[in-house]
Order: structure tokens, then C-alpha cells, then sequence
């Protein structure tokens, strides 16, 4: 597919055979040197970034087809190389000519060594050489590929004459008989470039030459070799009337000659030593065609800029109103043109465009709500997708592959359009390799960044009227853009806002904690001391004897006791045993009497047994132990009444030291309480420190992370910015109407449509009794200001500011001066939040745009009072004017006049290029032609098998293609006419 594209260019290059060549080898002078060098220059051409080159060694050709055949047969296919020479003609006028390189292609093989009679023919056409020394005439001719392959075997010091090219000061012929002996011979395979240059043998700098300047006939083209110099600027840029007042092209080169240390020199491929053509194919018509065009197709001394967003292509299938199942459309960055008879499917494809890309969305709704307010053009799309509709099929899918700089490819397909279906569309971006899914959605994703501008048929010329909305947004153009970036920042900063602020909240109600804590553990520290010091008087030396006093006592006591209870235990037992000694004594008694062993009381007379011996004794002995025991139990008992006396003396002590005591000891008691008391004071105030160090730790949270500066700041710049917008909106207004290439007066007024934000307003505040004669008030104000949007930012930024600071702040002066009370306003800050101004403050009231006519040395009218076409006019200046993404319209001739069409289009299309990728369907050849479309698709009608009608691709590629210009003269209106014309305003002589 042939397309036009920018492409780097250096046409005048000199091999090693010129005679002004430096620091080329003697033993490298041969055919094989040649061959070498060819293919260094071609490297040199891949690593500096030239893409089309042309060898152009003075009146000689051997060089330029050796690179031509290298660049054809050795893998250099992404540089295009031009064979051609420079010329000196009769006057002195120098001249590149560059032929077409398919003119040396012969068998296929682009071989160098075929070429010699092609060589000829061009230099007889050239005429006869007059040689620098003796002047004869003498005919230039081509050295045989006999003599070129011999120069190997030359002696050094014979080989640098006969490998150099003819010595030739100027030819026989002058320019304008050299170039129709060119076209006799070689028609549609040249192109000449005469140089320019006034300070060397260029025309402005020769009498002859400037004549010929002046009167230049078609075959001129016109040109610069090496940059004009500042003397010549306005003479290229055709103000000066002396020399025709045409403007022609300038092309920069780099006279490459070879260095001394270097085959290619160092200005090879610099930027100030090359030119940008905008070329679709390595011929010299499309050469031709590029140097004809004016600024569109040729940029010299800076890298041509192309659109950062446009549409690579666009592929439509399953639908049967076209002649194949898949109908693909590749798109130029630039400029794209549709054409073709009516009924050829040039509108369905920016219909199928628009619908991709979601413009039609308010169409929809429109036609669900309020179908009868629908124009011509939204009926025309709508209808497309529709049941019927040539798009209502399920089976429908567009495709879209379009790329986002830096080279970021994305494709966005919309399958099942039609209304009646479930339309589903789906992102992807490709990685290098494949294509990779993003997501899918039910409706268009907003957040795609490439937004074309669409105007369908008949649209323009009525977007001014009824929908002034639309042409709003055009003239607020680049601030619009200014606008959606300030609506997302504004969101930002609305949540930096809130957040600021309820941080701020949070840290006042933190410092206020903080202060409460700190009185606290203040209060409780004191309070702990006092008992403390309490707890720290201790008993002095008096009452620690008597302490001690008391102890021994109490420990004597006891000791006496236990005394006590133990000799009352060994009487009690001396007491038993005596007791049971007796009872066994008389029981011994019982013993005897039972037996009758003895009459008791014959023996005993109470003082013992005095006739038994043997029961005297034991007897005596019983009551010894008897008498010993009892002994034992009265001493026990004197003893015991001795110890009594002393547990009795030991009690009475004690209870008197105990009473001498109690004091002491209540005031011991009080000493303990207070030591338990400042001990739970202690904990109470670690309690309260460790709360105390929390509110501390968050308090430094805060502040270090400097969110309440952020809020702060970002309250400050919600201001500064919603300013800046309207200084800027101000500032485009004044730009349009004082632009004198748009007949347009505008006033703008920002945030002056700004009801829907007093609604808003009206619901936050709603209870806090609101007087409507204050409301009224305001809307005074609002009306009167040059910039509402900035009273409503100061509202909304001083409500924000004193809820901050708790609400207890005076009135802001600017809500004086909108008519509310301190009461009114103090009812608002009781009722309100800081989230409710924040969410205020992202809502932006629309602009009052005020837009006139003006026409040349009237008075402006109102916009609408201009005729359509004038409004047209002015719409597609400011489409062109407004955007950096795609712009695509259909029929635009239908809304612009012819004299606009031939005369002012092609200047504003040319500007536009670098910025906007454009896409037109089009029935006028003005437009396409003097557009310089960088690619055409001519679409045409075929039948089915069944007869039936089907839209198709008939043909694509450029005006540079003789095809596709017999197509525009066979279908388009005006097709001959407009070449003519073109052909007329570059070619001749124009009166300015």
C-alpha cells in the first residue's frame, strides 16, 4: 500500500569519481573501490538516519547507479536511492537531476553495468560539455564498463585522471532547453532542482538565471541545494515581485565531498544538511509532487512533527453491506481521504467510527427521551445500527488499532453494535509480539485516551445554531483540555482537601486531649506527692523503743502462756497418775479380800499393816510414790499460781503499752493508706502518660506526614487553579478575537452558567433558613463579576477553612459580600461538613461563552445571524485550531463554500497535519487534491451473485500514482479542474 510518509533526504551527494572529492585513497580508485564505497555510504545512511539519498557527481552517472544496484540487490531496501548528476548549464546556472530510480531496473537486476547506454542517452539529452581549459566542444559520453573494470590495473600516478569524472565548466544548453530535451526523452522519469543560491552560479545570483526565475515554465520545480542565505529569504518565500513573488521549495543538503579523515564526510546527516520530503514511493514523480505541494509534503532544517494520537486502522466485518466479510481500512497519520460516488459506503465507515469510539451516546439517550428533538445527521447514524440497520447484526464487530505515544499500540473492538443486541467493547494493547487483553466493558470506556472530533453530514454548518453547546467546547478549545485536566485534579485535591481537614479536626481534637491529659497527670503527680510525703514520715526514736518494748512483751506473754498451759498438763497427769496408783492400790486390796487371803481389817488399823511385813511394804511403798506425786502436784501448783501471777503482770504491761501504742499505730495505719494511695496514684498517672504518649505518638503522626500542610496546600491551589483557568480561558477568548485568520469576536465569562452549582449549593445548606432574597443577592453578584468561577472557588475554600478551625470563625468577607448574615453563615457552618464543601469544590460551573461574527469593516453580529457557510468556515478553523486528536468529517464541502474549498483549505490542512490526524469522506477534488491526501481510498459499488449491491474498496494509494489521479478525475466533482488549478498555482507566476 502506497502512503505518504515523511522521509529523511539528502540529494546532493558526490562519490570518490568527482573532481571536488577529498581524501580518497589512489589504490582504492577502481570499480571494486566504488563498489565499497557505495555500500559505506549506505551504512552511513542506516546509522545517521537518512532514508532516501541521491549520488550526484557533476555530469557524471557511473557512481549514482553503482549505489542504486548495491541498495537493490545487497538487503539496503529501507534506503531509497535516486542515480543522478549535477549540471552546470550554458549560463552558469547550476542543477541537480535526479531520475527515477526504476529507470535503471532493466532485467530485474538494477545491474550497474547495464546502464551505459541509459547514461548516454541522459548526457546527450544534456547536451555538449566545454571543457575548463582549451573550451572545445566536445560531447559528453559515458566511460565504458571496460575501462571502469581496467582502472585496477592503471599505475597509481596515470589512475586519479582516468578514474575522476570529465572536466566540464558548463554544458551547451541553458536550463530551459536542458529540461525540455529531458521531457522530450525521459517525461514523468526526472526532476530538476535548480540552485537558488544568490552568492554562487545559482539563478538569483546570475542576470540569465533570474530572467528564467521570473518567467518559469511548467517543467520548473524549483529549489535550494546547501540553504539559502538570509539576503535570499524573502525572495524564497515569494515576496519579492522582482523575482516572481513565487514561493518555492527549499531543500537542504549535505554537498557530501569526503573528508580527509572520513569517506562520507561529517555533515552527512546532520539536521541542518538534510531535508524531510513526504514521499509514498521512490520515484521522482512523487518527488515531483512532494516539491510541488508547498509545506504539507517538505520541512527543512527541523524534524517534521507528526499527530502523538491517531488511528492506524480500522477493520469492519459481518455485515453484508459490503462486498467482502472483512473490510480493512490502514490510516495515515495525516491527512486520509474517502471517495467515491454517493451510495459507495464512505459515511458507514465514519459511522462505524463514531459508534467505536462512543460519540453517539447522547444520541441514544436522545432518541429514547425526546426522539423528535434528533437532527438530520444524528437520525441518519442512529439509523445505521438499528434493526435493518446495516450494522444491527450480532455478527458486526469494528476494530480500531490506533497508537498513543510514545508508540504505544492499543486496539478497542466493539462487537454486536446494534441497539437491538448486547454491545460489548473490549481493550487491548499489544506487547511487541502479541496482542494482550485489558478488559472488557458493557458501554464505551471513558477512560480511553484518544478522543476524535466528529462532524457527520451536515453537522458543521449547524453546530453554531442549535447546538452552540458544541461549538462552546471549540472555542474554548486547548482550556477545554485545561478544564478536564483541572476536573481530575480538582478530584485529587478535593480528597487532599478532605483529608487535610479531618486531619486537622483530628489533630485539634488531639491537642485539646493532649492539654486535657496533661492537667490530669499534672493534678494526680501533685496529689501522689502529698501522700507521698505522708508515706515518708516515719516513727522517731521514743516510739520505736516503745515499739520494741511491745514486742518483747508480747512474745513474753505468749511464752508464759504456753508455761502455763504445759504445767497445768503435768499436774493434770501427776494428778491421773496418782490417781490411778491409788485405785490400783485398792483394787490389790479387793484382790485379797476375795480371796480371803486376809481380813483387811484385822491387820490394818489405819496406820499400816503392823502383822504383815510384806504388805507394809508395799503399802509404804504406794504411798510413797502417792505422797511423792501429790508433792509433785502442789509444787506444780504453786507454780502455776506464780505464772498466772506472771501471764497476769505481762497482760497488764502490755495493755498499757498498747494503749501507749494505738496512737503510734493510727498514725502508721494513716502512713500505709497514704502510701497505697500514691502507689495507685502512680498507676492511675502511668495509665495517663501511656494515653498521653499515644495522643503524643499520633499527634507526630500527623504533622510529620505533613497532611494538614498537603490539605492546606491543596486548599491553596484548588484557588489558584480554578484562577488560572479562568485567566486562561480569558486569555483564549482574547486569542480568537484578536486571530485574524478566524472572523470570530468571543467573550468568555468562567463559571458564568453557574445555576446548577447555586442548586447544589442550595441542597448542602437546605435548613439554614436561607433568605431567597439572599440567594438573589448572590446571583446579583455572580452576574455582574467578570469571573464567577473564582467567587465560588472563595466560598467554597473559606467554608472549608473555618469548619477546620472548629466553625466558630466570623463571617468571610466574601460571603458579606454575596449577601449573607453572621447568623445565616454561622446556621450553614452548624449543619454542613467538610466533606460536603469538598464535594462542592470538584463540581465546576459551566462557561458563558458570547460568540460574533465578524465581517470585513462591519460591526460583529451574532453568531447565528452569519450565514452557514460562514459558520462552517469558522467551525472547521477552530476544529483545526482546537485538538491534537483525530479529526473526522463527512461531506465537509456540503458546509463549506468552493472559494473557501480552493483557496483556504489547503493552508489550514497543511498546519493541521503535524497536529491532527485527519480523516474526510469527500465527493470535492479541491479538497482531496489540494489537500495533498497522504492516502486515498476510492470506494465503488459491485453487484453480488444475486444482483444486489455491495460496497467496496476500489482502489488506494496517493495522487503520486497516475491510477488513483484518473480515478479523481473520473468520479470526483471538479477532478480535472482541481489538478489543473494545482498544477497552475505551483507552477506559474503569481501576482501577490
Amino acid at each position: 500500500m502506497n502512503m505518504l510518509k515523511f522521509y529523511r533526504c539528502d540529494f546532493q551527494v558526490h562519490s570518490p569519481r568527482d573532481r571536488g572529492y577529498r581524501g580518497y585513497p589512489v589504490e582504492d580508485m577502481t570499480l571494486e573501490g566504488l563498489y565499497r564505497w557505495a555500500q559505506i555510504l549506505l551504512d552511513k545512511c542506516r546509522e545517521r538516519g537518512v532514508n532516501v539519498v541521491a549520488v550526484t557527481d557533476h555530469h557524471d552517472l557511473v557512481s549514482a547507479f553503482i549505489t542504486l544496484e548495491v541498495a537493490m540487490t545487497k538487503g539496503y531496501s529501507d534506503v531509497w536511492v535516486f542515480p543522478g548528476l549535477e549540471i552546470t548549464s550554458e549560463s552558469g546556472i547550476q542543477a541537480i537531476i535526479l531520475l527515477n530510480p526504476s529507470i535503471a531496473k532493466g532485467d530485474g537486476s538494477y545491474a550497474a553495468a547495464a546502464t551505459e547506454g541509459l547514461q548516454n542517452r541522459v548526457l546527450t539529452a544534456l547536451g555538449q560539455s566545454i571543457m575548463a581549459t582549451q573550451n572545445p566542444l566536445a560531447a559528453l559520453q559515458a566511460p565504458s564498463w571496460t575501462e571502469l573494470q581496467s582502472l585496477k590495473n592503471i599505475p597509481l600516478q596515470e589512475r586519479e585522471e582516468k578514474f575522476k569524472t570529465p572536466r566540464v565548466e558548463r554544458l551547451n544548453k541553458s536550463l530551459d532547453d536542458i529540461a525540455q530535451s529531458m521531457e522530450q526523452h525521459f517525461r514523468d522519469q526526472y526532476v530538476i532542482l535548480p540552485n537558488l543560491e544568490k552568492n554562487k552560479q545559482g539563478i538569483l545570483g546570475n542576470e540569465s538565471g533570474r530572467s528564467l526565475y521570473i518567467d518559469a515554465c511548467a517543467w520548473f520545480v524549483g529549489g535550494i541545494i546547501g540553504g539559502p542565505n538570509e539576503t535570499d529569504e524573502s525572495i524564497i518565500k515569494g515576496k519579492n515581485k522582482d523575482y516572481g513573488g513565487r514561493i518555492v521549495a527549499c531543500l537542504r543538503s549535505s554537498d557530501q565531498r569526503g573528508d580527509d579523515d572520513d569517506v562520507i564526510c561529517k555533515y552527512f546527516g546532520q539536521t541542518d544538511h538534510t531535508s524531510w520530503l513526504k514521499l509514498s514511493e521512490s520515484s521522482t514523480i512523487s518527488v515531483n509532487q512532494a516539491l510541488i505541494s508547498g509545506i504539507g509534503r517538505r520541512v527543512f532544517d527541523k524534524k517534521p512533527s507528526i499527530p502523538s494520537v491517531y488511528i492506524t486502522s480500522v477493520i469492519i466485518s459481518g455485515t453484508d453491506i459490503f462486498s467482502k466479510e472483512q473490510l480493512l481500512f490502514k490510516l495515515s497519520p495525516s491527512l486520509n481521504a474517502l471517495i467515491g460516488g454517493r451510495g459507495t459506503g464512505k459515511s458507514l465507515v465514519l459511522s462505524a467510527l463514531m459508534r467505536v469510539f462512543g460519540k453517539d451516546k447522547e444520541w441514544i439517550e436522545k432518541s429514547k427521551d425526546n426522539p423528535e428533538t434528533l437532527s438530520a445527521w444524528e437520525k441518519r447514524h442512529l439509523s445505521l445500527f438499528q434493526d435493518s440497520g446495516p450494522f444491527s447484526d450480532p455478527k458486526v464487530a469494528i476494530k480500531v488499532e490506533y497508537i498513543l505515544e510514545p508508540s504505544v499500540r492499543y486496539r478497542l473492538t466493539l462487537n454486536s453494535p446494534g441497539f437491538s443486541g448486547s454491545p460489548v467493547w473490549s481493550l487491548d494493547t499489544h506487547n511487541g509480539k502479541d496482542w494482550e487483553k485489558i478488559s472488557e466493558y458493557d458501554c464505551f470506556p471513558g477512560s480511553i485516551d484518544i478522543k476524535p472530533m466528529f462532524f457527520l453530514q451536515g453537522q458543521m454548518s449547524a453546530l453554531t445554531g442549535e447546538y452552540q453547546d458544541d461549538l462552546t467546547r471549540l472555542i474554548e478549545g486547548p482550556v477545554r483540555n485545561i478544564r478536564v485536566a483541572l476536573r481530575s485534579e480538582l478530584d485529587a485535591l478535593a480528597d487532599d482537601v478532605q483529608e487535610g481537614a479531618d486531619k486537622a479536626i483530628r489533630l485539634n481534637h488531639l491537642k485539646h486531649e493532649d492539654t486535657t491529659l496533661a492537667g490530669q497527670i499534672k493534678q494526680k503527680s501533685t496529689e501522689q506527692e502529698a501522700f507521698q510525703k505522708v508515706a515518708q514520715v516515719g516513727l522517731n526514736e521514743k516510739e520505736k523503743s516503745l515499739f520494741e518494748a511491745v514486742n518483747p512483751l508480747d512474745r513474753g506473754a505468749l511464752a508464759a502462756s504456753e508455761i502455763i498451759k504445759s504445767v497445768k498438763s503435768l499436774i493434770e497427769e501427776l494428778q491421773l497418775g496418782r490417781d490411778r496408783l491409788q485405785k490400783d492400790l485398792h483394787h490389790e486390796f479387793e484382790k485379797l479380800e476375795s480371796l480371803k487371803l486376809l481380813d483387811i481389817s484385822k491387820f490394818y488399823d489405819g496406820d499400816g499393816f503392823s502383822n504383815d511385813p510384806y504388805l507394809n511394804s508395799l503399802v509404804a511403798t504406794y504411798e510413797n510414790i502417792i505422797a511423792q506425786i501429790s508433792d509433785v502436784v502442789n509444787y506444780g501448783n504453786e507454780s502455776l499460781l506464780n505464772i498466772q501471777n506472771d501471764e497476769s503482770q505481762f497482760d497488764n504491761k502490755i495493755n498499757f503499752l498498747k494503749e501507749r501504742a494505738k496512737g503510734i499505730a493510727d498514725r502508721e495505719q494513716h502512713r500505709s493508706d497514704a502510701k497505697k494511695k500514691a502507689d495507685d496514684l502512680g498507676q492511675e498517672i502511668a495509665i495517663l502518660q501511656g494515653k498521653h504518649k499515644e495522643v503524643m505518638k499520633e499527634i507526630n503522626a500527623i504533622e510529620s506526614s505533613g497532611v494538614t500542610t498537603k490539605g492546606d496546600e491543596a486548599l491553596k491551589k484548588y484557588k489558584e487553579r480554578v484562577q488560572e483557568y479562568s485567566k486562561q480561558l480569558i486569555k483564549r477568548s482574547n486569542e480568537i478575537s484578536n486571530d485574524d485568520t478566524i472572523n470570530l469576536y468571543v467573550q468568555i465569562k468562567p463559571g458564568g452558567r453557574f445555576s446548577g452549582v447555586m442548586e447544589r449549593l442550595k441542597e448542602i445548606v437546605y435548613g439554614a433558613k436561607v433568605p431567597e432574597k439572599t440567594w438573589n443577592e448572590m446571583k446579583d453578584i455572580l452576574d455582574c463579576d467578570k469571573e464567577p468561577a473564582n467567587i465560588i472557588s472563595q466560598l467554597i475554600s473559606s467554608a472549608i477553612s473555618a469548619l477546620k478551625t472548629g466553625g466558630n470563625t466570623m463571617i468571610p468577607d466574601i460571603w458579606k459580600k454575596c449577601g449573607f448574615s453572621e447568623k445565616i453563615f454561622q446556621n450553614i457552618m452548624g449543619l454542613t461538613s467538610i466533606e460536603n464543601w469538598s464535594k462542592l469544590s470538584v463540581v465546576l460551573a459551566d462557561d458563558h461563552v458570547e460568540v460574533k461574527y465578524k465581517r470585513r469593516g462591519q460591526k460583529p453580529i451574532p453568531i447565528l445571524h452569519a450565514s452557514p457557510g460562514e459558520r462552517a468556515v469558522e467551525l472547521l478553523r477552530l476544529s483545526l485550531q482546537t485538538t491534537d486528536g483525530p479529526i473526522i468529517i463527512d461531506q465537509p464541502e456540503d458546509d463549506l463554500d468552493n472559494n473557501f474549498l480552493a483557496h483556504n483549505l489547503v493552508e489550514l490542512v497543511h498546519h493541521a497535519k503535524g497536529r491532527n490526524q485527519l480523516l474526510f469522506a469527500s465527493h470535492s477534488a479541491n479538497l482531496v487534491v489540494h489537500g495533498d491526501s497522504d492516502l486515498i481510498y476510492v470506494m465503488g459499488t459491485t453487484e453480488d451473485d444475486t444482483g444486489k449491491g455491495k460496497c467496496d474498496q476500489v482502489a488506494c494509494g496517493t495522487i503520486d500514482q497516475p491510477e488513483i489521479c484518473s480515478k479523481i478525475e473520473a468520479i470526483m466533482e471538479g477532478g480535472r479542474k482541481a489538478f489543473e488549478n494545482r498544477r497552475r498555482k505551483y507552477y506559474e507566476t503569481i501576482d501577490r
